[in-house]
């Protein structure tokens, strides 16, 4: 029996399937000296990561068609100064509620609290992502030309800079992931029809994709551009097959919520993330209890914050002056 769903409902279920791996990178603590170390959880984590952003990329390329085609002011006003502003605010909002209480209370270097300065070169934390998405779609909306073209230069440096990474972090990681954001771009048609034939004959493959995963894991080929980029599709097709399968279960509606607010959970949840790793430490030293506890806090804290910025009109957090002034007309 075919599956009957909409696009819009399995690629929220693929989003909240990907913030949900992205939470758990940054609950999972990697400091082996650390009490909340756990062997288990630092491989699971590190599985996860062939797939984890590039799923997030592909996904947020696959509808920005229209986008690409508009005009420059609507583009940039409702599209690029809409990422810009809210890469800004957090940036602003996380140096002053990570960086300078860690510079406080555990002595952080100068360095830290100059790196706001510094912020459209080297973002800092979780928040690059962000940035990134407003890079891509510039870059694709100025080459939309000669897309094929781009396309063969992107994975050229895809392999260089897998084969030699640059100084720069967010660099490495602009390179790394553009490749899938194009790909969500390029294949968004396909993805769709995939997703409408998903049965279950499909799940064939991550059945066997799965263990091709854990078979490879940290070999030469899965450290290889072509072995990187291979897994990463492969998880990408596994991501929309599982995320279309799951829409037939009533059970699961609330992975289709976090997929629709992974805005807000993406930038708030390393709050209760950092809080809750120093509260729990003394009462609750186990590793995988902790992280559990945590990673609930930080998937659903946010989702409640949401409805508190409804309620005292602090929409401004999470879209631009521009979208609300537009919203407020319609």
């Amino acid at each position: 029996m075919l599956l009957s769903k909409s696009r819009i409902e399995w690629v929220d279920y693929a989003k909240g399937i990907a913030i949900i791996m992205v939470v758990i990178h940054h609950v999972v603590v990697r400091d082996i000296s650390s009490v909340l170390y756990n062997e288990t959880l630092d491989y699971l984590n590190n599985l996860f990561q062939t797939f984890r952003m590039p799923l997030f990329f592909f996904v947020s390329g696959m509808f920005i068609h229209k986008t690409v085609k508009s005009d420059f002011k609507l583009f940039f006003k409702f599209k690029i100064f809409h990422l810009l502003y809210l890469f800004l605010i957090w940036s602003v909002i996380r140096y002053f509620t990570v960086i300078i209480p860690e510079h406080i209370l555990a002595g952080s270097s100068d360095e830290s609290l100059s790196s706001i300065l510094y912020v459209f070169i080297e973002p800092s934390g979780m928040l690059w992502f962000i940035y990134a998405l407003a890079i891509f779609l510039l870059v694709t909306w100025l080459t939309s030309s000669f897309s094929a073209i781009t396309l063969s230069f992107v994975m050229i440096f895809y392999v260089l800079t897998i084969q030699s990474p640059v100084e720069s972090s967010f660099v490495n990681n602009l390179v790394q992931f553009y490749p899938f954001y194009l790909l969500g771009y390029f294949t968004s048609a396909k993805a769709r029809e995939i997703a409408n034939k998903v049965n279950s004959y499909y799940l064939f493959f991550p059945t066997l994709f799965i263990p091709l995963l854990v078979m490879t894991f940290d070999s030469p080929f899965s450290n290889s551009p072509t072995g990187i980029f291979i897994l990463s599709c492969g998880g990408i097709l596994m991501g929309i097959i599982v995320s279309s399968y799951l829409t037939r279960f009533k059970g699961l509606k609330w992975l289709g919520t976090v997929g629709r607010n992974t805005l807000p959970i993406y930038l708030m949840h390393y709050f209760p993330i950092g809080v809750l790793r120093i509260l729990l430490v003394p009462i609750l030293p186990l590793p995988i209890a902790t992280a559990i506890i945590i990673f609930a806090v930080a998937l659903t804290g946010p989702l409640i914050v949401v409805r508190m910025f409804d309620k005292f009109k602090l929409d401004w957090l999470l879209k631009s002056p521009f979208i609300i002034k537009q919203e407020r007309k319609n």
